[in-house]
């Protein structure tokens, strides 16, 4: 047996089934379904991507926010010539202190966004590549096989074209 001693297991029958099936099947059909498979694991790098996406822009969003905040929270703050209130001034200093920590932390979520979405998009694009290049090979092997049933049909075609001239011949020969 040419699968050696696997081939008695239970669960084996099935892989055996598939694998003297599959070399049975047309090489564009097989890669098919290999494309299938990528083109499902780019739409599911995709979808990660443009949650990743999502998150960064939200991320950013939320740090626009925050300094626009702390632009405005400064330029209303700002005590004018004559109300000078040091409570008020050591209050609105602490704050600050407090915006400025959250604007900080807001960054580095920026960024840790920003690199997992990049790593998504990486990923994605890794995976479109290799769904284009299987597409491609399941043409070009779809090509071979349209190009060698044409030739088998060529050759099918002239063997007959023989037998009918040497039938005619035989014929013409008889009479």
């Amino acid at each position: 047996d040419a699968f050696g001693d696997w081939s008695s297991d239970v669960c084996s029958s099935d892989l055996r089934t598939f694998i003297t099936g599959s070399l049975t099947m047309q090489r564009s059909t097989r890669i098919t379904k290999i494309a299938e498979i990528a083109d499902r694991e780019e739409k599911t790098a995709a979808e990660k991507f443009q949650s990743a996406l999502k998150n960064y822009q939200n991320a950013d969003g939320k740090l626009q926010e925050l300094a626009e905040y702390h632009n405005e929270y400064c330029n209303s703050s700002r005590p004018s010539a004559g109300q000078l209130d040091i409570s008020n001034l050591q209050d609105t200093r602490a704050f600050l202190r407090k915006l400025n920590d959250v604007i900080a932390i807001q960054k580095n979520v920026v960024s840790q966004c920003e690199q997992q979405m990049e790593i998504a998009r990486k990923h994605w694009l890794e995976k479109k590549q290799k769904t284009m290049s299987l597409d491609r090979l399941a043409d070009t092997y779809r090509d071979e096989e349209r190009a060698e049933v044409d030739r088998r049909e060529q050759i099918n075609s002239d063997d007959l074209n023989v037998l009918r001239f040497t039938w005619m011949q035989r014929q013409q020969t008889a009479v």
